[in-house]
């Protein structure tokens, strides 16, 4: 009950002030080494046996005599092998441990030192690990899909629990998952956990956890991005190995596995094994994606979208709304693109879905929900050259619609990751991914832009349009520098701006690279350049006047630059992290900081190429900011369920947002006659 539990914490309390004397004048202690079978006494406990040892210590099986009861006593390892960190980071698990009281988490029962070995009694559990209980499965073995999503909620509740107490755990994995002898789970080893609310013990540049199951900000050892977001990244991997029977990034040596996790994309779980649901691998896949921001908000969110897949019976194919998903994410993936309005054209009827009962022609105020493009799929990018013609991209395929997104057709497969997809009118339109391509034909065939002799890209993360048929476009080379390309008019040439490495972070990092992050031509020969450092590292806006010959650095900022948009020649705004904005009214000579209503990350920016100022810019929490003159904002909400949503502008009457689950709504504005 809940007396009993404040006389625990108040005795563990008491307990952990007395060691906390000898943690804080460094004295490690006598040098006692455990080995053998020469237990050390302990008051009050029966040393049976050992359970298990490693580097800081040993885990005892223990009669406490008081209650007769069987504990683990984990005890810590003296001499040279415990100094003032490990002696602090013991009385750290003793604190967090005693914090929490949740079924799925291992209880503490005692805390205290003798003759200079600090130990913890915890509760005994005697069913084994989720380690354990996850060999190689046969081809031919069909794992239990639901008692893996049902064990991973069952972590996830714990996990946030513990959050809400302010404790991060930082080192989930299925060997710190142990068992009752009836089967529940329940989390262990707060060996590394955090507190939210203290300074951590890990140094800057410090690497802790274990590789397979640490997410890509532990692995670059940068303990100041460590949060909720961390466990969430773990316990997607934990549910990455029970689908597939692997965890989602194994090398041969550690390093190799670190460098993937900051590096590679975890190939999806249905590739490796194809009995895996598709709403299994989609939760999965957005607990494991690179930036914090983009995965769930918390894991409490996880554990809501496992449980409503264990509401459905099995086998149906009824299509998945969960709750939010994380918003956000790097820039390169999130720019937003920008469309005139034209009439309509001409063409077949595209097929697709059966339309929602709601007109998108209709002129009612507010945010309405379309159908869904394509379920199973994770979409990068949209745009809209008209308010009936359509195109979005996913990782899978092409798709267009000539009827507002009441139906679509898929056209083709997609290049893979579309980073931006540019329609300057119903048929032409510009991709980028590994390549610069380009159609012609509303996205029947795409053919590669001539560029330069000798060019040899990476990727391309941004286009610019500009009124005369001008275009710049950039991206990174496979050398890794990166590269800028201007083209002056429809029938010009492209040519080289420059390129080259702005900085590392430190000395042959190949992971903390500039990247461009978006582009935008005010005027003509007027270019703007926004670029970033991976991880939230920094931003610069560059600004040129005679066409890309020469570059000014016109914002420097300490955090990520990420998003670009100009409302005309002389207004524009700027979004970076933490739901900064900055505004400029010369053509991007200067920025002004400004205030965001929704105080949250901006996730986008588009705004109507006609220039009467009117734009969206949605928020990584499920909402958007709407302005109807360039500048002030006001907070909308979109359909519940949105996650990731790019955004695109027909005019000053209608604006699409697509999610990256392939969601698609749109904003008719009641003011602006709703011609077609």
């Amino acid at each position: 009950n809940t007396e009993r539990r404040h006389i625990q914490e108040r005795v563990v309390g008491e307990a952990l002030e007395a060691i906390a004397a000898r943690v804080g004048d460094g004295d490690p202690g006598p040098a006692i080494v455990i080995a053998g079978e020469g237990w050390p006494t302990v008051p009050g406990y029966e040393v049976l046996g050992e359970l298990g040892r490693g580097g800081m210590g040993v885990v005892l099986e223990a009669r406490q005599l008081s209650l007769n009861r069987m504990v683990a006593l984990k005890m810590l390892l003296s001499g040279g092998w415990a100094g003032t960190t490990e002696r602090a980071r013991f009385r750290g698990e003793a604190e967090a441990v005693a914090r929490l009281h949740h079924p799925n988490i291992v209880q503490i029962h005692d805390v205290g030192e003798h003759q200079g070995l600090l130990f913890l009694a915890l509760e005994l559990l005697e069913g084994g690990s989720l380690a354990q209980r996850m060999p190689a499965r046969a081809p031919e073995q069909v794992p239990d899909h639901r008692w893996a999503a049902g064990l991973v909620r069952d972590l996830a509740r714990a996990v946030h629990h513990a959050h809400q107490r302010g404790i991060v755990h930082r080192d989930l994995k299925p060997a710190n998952v142990l068992f009752t002898s009836d089967g529940l789970p329940k989390i262990t080893d707060f060996g590394l956990a955090r507190r939210l609310d203290a300074p951590g013990m890990t140094a800057t540049g410090a690497v802790m956890g274990t590789p397979s199951y640490m997410s890509p900000e532990q692995a670059r050892g940068r303990p100041r991005d460590v949060g909720p977001a961390t466990d969430v990244w773990a316990l997607g991997a934990i549910l990455y190995e029970l689908l597939t029977g692997r965890p989602p990034f194994a090398a041969e040596s550690a390093i190799e596995t670190l460098q993937q996790v900051i590096a590679l994309e975890p190939a999806p779980p249905r590739e490796l094994e194809s009995r895996v649901p598709e709403q299994l691998e989609r939760i999965c896949l957005k607990c494991l994606r690179k930036e914090p921001s983009r995965r769930y908000p918390s894991a409490k969110d996880l554990a809501d979208d496992l449980q409503a897949f264990l509401d459905k019976p099995p086998g149906s194919r009824r299509r998945w709304l969960g709750p939010l998903a994380v918003l956000g994410g790097t820039a390169a993936l999130l720019l937003i693109l920008l469309v005139a309005w034209r009439p309509a054209g001409s063409g077949p009827q595209a097929t697709g879905s059966q339309p929602t009962s709601g007109q998108p022609d209709q002129a009612a105020a507010g945010w309405q929900a379309l159908s869904v493009v394509a379920d199973g799929e994770q979409f990068d990018r949209i745009s809209f050259p008209s308010r009936q013609v359509g195109y979005a991209a996913s990782r899978d395929g092409l798709y267009r619609t000539e009827d507002g997104g009441r139906t679509r057709a898929r056209l083709r497969a997609s290049p893979g990751r579309v980073f931006f997809l540019t329609f300057t009118d119903n048929d032409t339109g510009w991709l980028g991914s590994e390549e610069l391509l380009q159609t012609k034909d509303g996205s029947k065939s795409w053919a590669p832009a001539g560029l330069p002799v000798g060019v040899e890209m990476e990727s391309f993360t941004a286009l610019a349009t500009g009124r005369e048929g001008e275009l710049l476009a950039g991206g990174r080379t496979r050398e890794g520098d990166l590269l800028l390309l201007r083209r002056s008019g429809p029938s010009a040439a492209w040519e080289k701006l420059g390129g080259g490495r702005p900085g590392y972070w430190g000395e042959g990092d190949l992971y903390r690279k500039w990247l461009v992050g978006a582009l935008a031509i005010p005027a003509p020969g007027q270019l703007l350049a926004v670029l970033f450092r991976c991880g939230d590292e920094g931003g610069v806006v560059l600004r040129s006047t005679d066409g890309g010959g020469a570059w000014a650095v016109v914002l420097d900022h300490a955090a990520g630059l990420y998003r670009l948009a100009m409302i005309d020649g002389r207004r524009g705004w700027l979004a970076g992290s933490s739901g900064r904005l900055w505004r400029t009214d010369d053509g991007g000579a200067s920025w002004q900081p400004q205030s965001n209503p929704g105080d949250v990350t901006v996730t986008g920016l588009a705004f109507a190429p006609d220039g009467s100022g009117w734009g969206v810019a949605p928020l990584w929490n499920g909402k958007v900011l709407l302005t109807t003159d360039g500048a002030e904002w006001r907070l909308e909400s979109l359909p519940l369920g949105y996650s990731l949503p790019a955004a695109t502008v027909v005019d000053a009457g209608r604006a699409f947002v697509l999610d990256s689950e392939g969601r698609l709504a749109h904003f008719v504005n009641p003011e602006v006659k709703q011609a077609r």
